[in-house]
C-alpha cells in the first residue's frame, strides 16, 4: 500500500481536469483515492458564472479536505477565441486585439478586470498570457493569441498583462516557453521543431525575459524540439536543459512551472504521456497537466510515488519544487474576494470594438442590395472548445432584415465558389468574412474568384488578420476575433455609427 504523505506530495505535482458541470462520485473517489491536488476547468465544467463559483468552492472544498492543501484551480482564459467563460459574460479581447489599440494602460486594465472576475469565481491561475512572438504567419495555433510579431511589442504589452493579473491577486502565467510563434504545427497535433539557433531565438526570449523581470508568478512551457538551443531529443517540457538550466538558472526564473497538458498528440504520440510526465517531473516542471483524464492522471501519480520511491528522482529538486508550490499557495490566500465586476463586460465589449482596424481602401456604407459570405463558425484549434456564435452572413442577414446571405463551408471548392460568383453578379457590394483562411484556403481562393469576377468585395478578417493578402479588393477590415461583438461593430461601421481604432500590429506576408 501506497504511504498516504508520498501520494498526497505526489498530488500536488500535478493538475487535472474532468467532464461536467458538478463533481461526480467517481471524480470525488479519484481525488480520495489519489490525492489530486490541483483542477484545470473547460467550457465543458461551465454554465454560468455563479455555478462556477459553487463548482470552484465544492473542488476546493474537497481537496483541501483530501490533501491538507487549497487546490490550484486553473482556466485559460486568455480572451477571444480562449475563452472558457460563457460568451454572454465578460470576455476580454484577444490579445492581438489589444495590440491593435496599443495602450498599455488599457492592456493592464483589461488583465487586472480579467484576473479580479477569475478570483472572485474561485480560480487561482489563468494561463495567460501568451507571450509567442507570432513570427510565422502560417502559424496554426498562435495567430491573434499573441500580441505581435515584433518582440518588443510583445515585451511592452506581456509586461502591462502580468501587472495587471499581479494587482488582482491572482496566478498569472507566460507561455509558452521559450516560445511557439514560429512554428507551422500545432502541438496539440504533431511534435514541432524550431530550427533556429540562439541568436535568432533571442526575440522569441525577450518577452519572457521581461515577463522574469517584471516579477511573473508562473511559466508554461512548449511541446516543441529546439535543436538550435541544444535540444533536439525531447520537447522543452521534458529538457532538464531547457528548464532547469536556461529558464530557471540563466535567466533566473524561481516562480512555477507548468506543464502544457501531456494528452496533446506531441507528448502523446511520441514520448507516452506517462513517461512524458515523469520525465518532465524531471526536468523541473513543476506541475504536470493531464487536461482530460482522470484515470490518466491517477496513474501518473502512483507511478511518480514508485519512481520517487526508487530513487528516480533528484531528492534536493524535488524539495525545491514542493517549496514553490508551498509558496505560490500561500500568497493566493485562503479564500476567494468578494468582486463587483458587473460592468466588466460592456468594458471587454468597447475595447474589442475598439481595435477594428482599416486595413486598406475606404468601407462603402450599407445598401439593400449587399452581399454578406462567410463561413458557419467551427473549432479551428484543440485550444479552442466552442463556437458560442452565430456565422457572420447569418448575424447580418439578421440585423438588416435581408432576403439572403450566403453561409460556405470552412473550405469551399470550386462549386461553392462558382455559386459565390453567381451571386455576386446581383450584388452592389460583397462583404467577404473570412475565418482562418490563410490555413484554409478555399476561403482565400473564393476571394480571389469574386473580385476577378468584377465585384466590389470588401474582405473582413474574422480572426487572423493574415487573411487579407488578397490583392484587388474594394477594402480590408480585420476584427481579431470572430464574435457578436465585432458583428456589431462592422454593422455599425456599415451604417456610418462606427468607427476603426486600431493599427494593424502584425505584417500580412504575400500573395502567392
Amino acid at each position: 500500500m501506497i504511504r498516504e504523505d508520498l501520494l498526497i506530495e505526489a498530488g500536488q505535482r500535478f493538475y487535472t481536469g474532468f467532464y461536467g458541470l458538478v463533481l461526480e462520485e467517481g471524480f470525488r473517489e479519484a481525488v480520495k483515492r489519489s490525492k489530486l491536488g490541483n483542477v484545470i476547468l473547460f467550457s465543458r465544467n461551465i454554465e454560468s458564472l455563479g455555478q462556477l463559483k459553487d463548482l470552484s468552492s465544492e473542488l476546493d472544498e474537497l481537496i483541501t479536505a483530501e490533501t491538507g492543501s487549497h487546490p490550484l484551480i486553473l482556466i485559460d482564459q486568455e480572451g477571444g477565441m480562449v475563452s472558457r467563460l460563457p460568451e454572454s459574460g465578460p470576455v476580454l479581447p484577444s490579445q492581438m486585439a489589444l495590440s491593435a489599440i496599443g495602450d498599455e494602460k488599457l492592456v493592464r486594465e483589461c488583465s487586472f478586470r480579467n484576473g479580479r472576475l477569475l478570483r472572485s469565481l474561485g480560480i487561482s491561475v489563468n494561463l495567460a498570457p501568451v507571450l509567442d512572438v507570432n513570427e510565422n504567419v502560417h502559424n496554426p495555433v498562435i495567430g491573434v493569441r499573441s500580441f505581435s510579431d515584433t518582440p518588443s511589442q510583445a515585451a511592452r504589452l506581456g509586461k502591462a498583462s502580468i501587472e495587471g493579473y499581479k494587482e488582482a491577486g491572482i496566478i498569472c502565467t507566460a507561455k509558452h516557453f521559450p516560445g511557439h510563434g514560429s512554428t507551422s504545427l500545432d502541438s496539440h497535433l504533431a511534435l514541432p521543431t524550431v530550427e533556429k539557433g540562439r541568436a535568432e531565438l533571442e526575440g522569441q526570449l525577450l518577452p519572457f525575459k521581461a515577463a522574469i523581470e517584471s516579477g511573473v508568478d508562473a511559466v508554461m512551457t512548449s511541446h516543441i524540439l529546439f535543436p538550435g538551443l541544444g535540444e533536439g531529443e525531447v520537447p522543452c517540457t521534458m529538457s532538464h536543459k531547457l528548464i532547469s538550466g536556461l529558464l530557471r538558472k540563466e535567466l533566473g526564473f524561481d516562480g512555477l512551472v507548468f506543464s502544457d497538458s501531456m494528452e496533446m498528440q506531441a507528448i502523446a504520440k511520441h514520448f507516452g504521456i506517462t513517461e512524458g510526465s515523469l520525465k518532465a517531473l524531471e526536468a523541473t516542471v513543476d506541475i504536470i497537466g493531464i487536461s482530460h483524464s482522470v484515470p490518466l492522471s491517477e496513474e501518473a501519480v502512483r507511478r511518480c510515488v514508485e519512481k520517487r520511491l526508487s530513487g528516480g528522482f533528484d531528492e534536493e529538486e524535488w524539495k525545491a519544487s514542493m517549496e514553490r508550490i508551498r509558496r505560490a499557495k500561500e500568497r493566493l490566500g485562503k479564500e476567494a474576494p468578494s468582486t463587483d465586476y458587473h460592468d466588466d463586460k460592456a468594458f471587454f465589449d468597447k475595447a474589442a470594438k475598439r481595435a477594428l482596424t482599416l486595413v486598406s481602401g475606404k468601407v462603402p456604407l450599407y445598401h439593400p442590395g449587399d452581399l454578406f459570405v462567410g463561413p458557419e463558425p467551427y473549432i479551428t484549434s484543440n485550444i479552442a472548445d466552442k463556437t458560442g456564435h452565430e456565422s457572420f452572413p447569418s448575424y447580418m442577414k439578421r440585423a438588416f432584415s435581408l432576403s439572403r446571405a450566403l453561409v460556405i463551408s470552412a473550405d469551399p471548392g470550386e462549386k461553392e465558389i462558382a455559386e459565390a460568383v453567381d451571386a455576386a453578379r446581383t450584388s452592389r457590394t460583397v462583404y467577404f468574412g473570412s475565418y482562418n483562411g490563410h490555413l484554409q484556403k478555399g476561403q482565400l481562393r473564393m476571394v480571389s474568384a469574386l473580385i476577378s469576377s468584377g465585384a466590389s468585395l470588401v474582405h473582413i478578417a474574422l480572426r487572423n488578420p493574415y487573411d487579407l493578402i488578397v490583392p484587388g479588393t474594394t477594402a480590408s477590415i480585420a476584427t481579431y476575433e470572430c464574435s457578436e461583438r465585432t458583428f456589431e461593430a462592422i454593422r455599425e461601421v456599415l451604417e456610418g455609427k462606427g468607427s476603426f481604432g486600431g493599427t494593424l500590429p502584425v505584417r500580412l506576408g504575400e500573395w502567392i
